[in-house]
């Protein structure tokens, strides 16, 4: 069987603010959905534009920034992975699917603040959390690169 490859990039907003709960373990584990518009022009002329709320769930220290610094409204950019799951409806109806983003990235993009003046300082700068980010080791890394 070919190996499979899922990856996906969202820019939009948070429909809701970001859900955390902890697994046994103690691991962190953020639910919360971004909405990501579209919009385009019909044969008329006329714009037309829809919403996608798109489910997403990040886990770990990222999950606890995102709780943290983001909040319903918030701009953001998530990178992933798409995942798949079913489940029996609770009514008896059969099976149910559910997708979701799982992030391996989350980029806060800034923007308005709620108020707080710390939160405003933060979003200045783009903010990046990232479930395990490896600092560019500055060390002979760039011998390779050919410009």
């Amino acid at each position: 069987m070919a190996r499979g490859f899922s990856k996906v990039i969202l820019v939009g907003n948070l429909a809701r603010d970001p859900e955390v709960r902890y697994s046994n373990d103690g691991n962190a584990v953020a639910k919360f959905a971004v909405a990501v518009s579209n919009s385009w022009k019909d044969k008329n002329g006329q714009v037309h534009e829809d919403v996608d709320f798109i489910n997403t769930v990040v886990f770990g220290k990222t999950a606890e920034a995102c709780e943290k610094f983001l909040h319903k409204g918030s701009p953001a950019l998530v990178e992933g992975r798409l995942k798949v799951s079913s489940y029996e409806a609770k009514d008896g109806s059969g099976k149910r699917y559910s997708t979701d983003v799982v992030a391996s990235l989350v980029l806060f993009l800034g923007g308005k603040g709620n108020g707080d003046e710390a939160v405003k300082e933060k979003q200045s700068k783009p903010q990046v959390a990232e479930e395990e980010f490896q600092p560019f080791d500055e060390e002979g890394e760039d011998e390779n690169i050919p410009f």
